[in-house]
């Protein structure tokens, strides 16, 4: 939706039809899917509702509870935080998630696992894979230089 709102606001001010617009996860997904392409890699599926497969781990009769461990995961994966670490590093930022901290670790641990095993990425995997191919070739990040020469960015949040 995001992406469609901004798309109609650039034809709205008249801009040229070529400018590449869309959210952050969007922009990456796409990224990855070219990448994937021209390495005929076989991509992976996106998990795009994590309540359903955290309760499933979490064997969760209620919804709170894994809503509660999906909001911490999505917490520490937009720090870089690994599951082993959350923890500590939920204490030191004073989260109080409504589960136990440990028991979210151990969630968020099996989350990552079950996903490789599944070949699933979820949104937040979509930014660290695209920046992983970013740094990690240079060749790459020079052609997407040289492709998206601006990057605006519309009600940063």
């Amino acid at each position: 939706k995001a992406a469609t709102e901004l798309r109609g606001r650039i034809g709205a001010l008249g801009l040229r039809a070529d400018v590449n617009a869309g959210t952050f996860h969007a922009i990456a997904l796409a990224q990855l899917r070219q990448r994937w392409e021209e390495r005929r890699v076989t991509p992976p599926e996106l998990l795009d509702r994590k309540v359903g497969f955290v309760a499933r781990l979490m064997r969760a009769r209620s919804s709170t509870a894994p809503l509660d461990v999906v909001g911490e995961i999505e917490w520490a994966k937009a720090r870089m935080i690994a599951a082993a670490d959350y923890p500590a590093a939920a204490a030191a930022a004073d989260r109080r998630p409504g589960v136990d901290a440990t028991v979210v670790a151990e969630v968020y641990a099996r989350y990552e696992q079950e996903k490789l095993a599944r070949r699933m990425v979820d949104f937040d995997d979509l930014l660290r894979l695209a920046t992983r191919d970013l740094v990690a070739d240079e060749e790459y990040a020079a052609a997407r230089r040289w492709r998206f020469r601006h990057l605006f960015v519309d009600e940063f949040q």
